[in-house]
């Protein structure tokens, strides 16, 4: 084979190579484009959450009327209030009264009763000294146990406002995030725009572009995650405070 026909199929190999390679950088450069204005197209998310109508105090009123665990203390208070009631009477029980007006004799022989009033009225009056002197402690006993039911109904109140308030502080900060991260999104959503067709003209490297995709990723997911927090605690605030269908 002479040296002119080495060279030319060298030559023709080479060609070939080049275009095999600057056909495969097309197509690939081709879809990333494609996928680029995919998603482009997909520069959607959702809007924003908004506050919720009512205040702080609304909200707690609504969860004291909701709780069980309230309802039940409140009764309980209740009880312990009658058991007082009862036991500040309980001294009366301790005085039997009684009163003898009319005299019964009976003749088994003749088989006749005889009633008759008695000339003169007898009373008998018994006292009981050990319920009598247990009335004060019992009183003081069940002064006490109102008094802790009281108490156990005032700490769940204070425990339900205050998680009340902390959900409504954590979801006002929240959506105030979601706000700022989702005008974030579309600024970045932006300058992708303007990276991509500065990359279709060769303006600028691949890695650049590359960071603006990575960029808008971060930026839908930093949004998702405040936005959903959001949802998660409003869900948290209805559980605490709408009526259900329980009892």
């Amino acid at each position: 084979m002479s040296n002119s026909s080495f060279h030319t199929m060298k030559l023709t190999s080479t060609t070939h190579n080049k275009c095999i390679l600057l056909l495969s950088i097309g197509m690939w450069l081709s879809f990333s484009f494609v996928s680029v204005k995919a998603q482009t197209k997909e520069f959607k998310l959702p809007n924003p959450p908004t506050k919720l109508d009512l205040s702080a105090d609304s909200l707690i009123e609504q969860a004291f009327k909701k709780s069980a665990i309230l309802k039940v203390q409140l009764n309980e208070v209740a009880d312990k209030q009658e058991v007082i009631n009862r036991e500040k009477l309980g001294w009366l029980s301790s005085f039997k009264m009684g009163v003898q007006f009319l005299s019964v004799s009976q003749d088994y022989n003749a088989q006749t009763t005889t009633v008759g009033v008695l000339p003169s009225l007898g009373i008998s009056l018994q006292i009981d000294f050990e319920r009598l002197f247990t009335t004060p402690s019992n009183i003081r006993s069940a002064k006490l146990q109102k008094s802790n039911a009281k108490l156990a109904f005032e700490s769940e109140s204070e425990a339900i406002a205050i998680k009340i308030q902390e959900l409504l502080f954590d979801m006002e900060l929240a959506i105030k995030q979601s706000e700022i991260r989702y005008q974030t999104f579309f600024t970045i959503a932006d300058q992708l725009t303007i990276i991509e067709e500065r990359f279709k003209r060769g303006e600028i490297e691949m890695s650049v572009y590359l960071n603006a995709l990575n960029a808008i990723d971060d930026a839908k997911e930093s949004y998702l995650i405040v936005y959903y927090d959001v949802l998660k605690k409003k869900a948290s605030l209805e559980l605490l405070t709408q009526k259900g269908d329980s009892k």
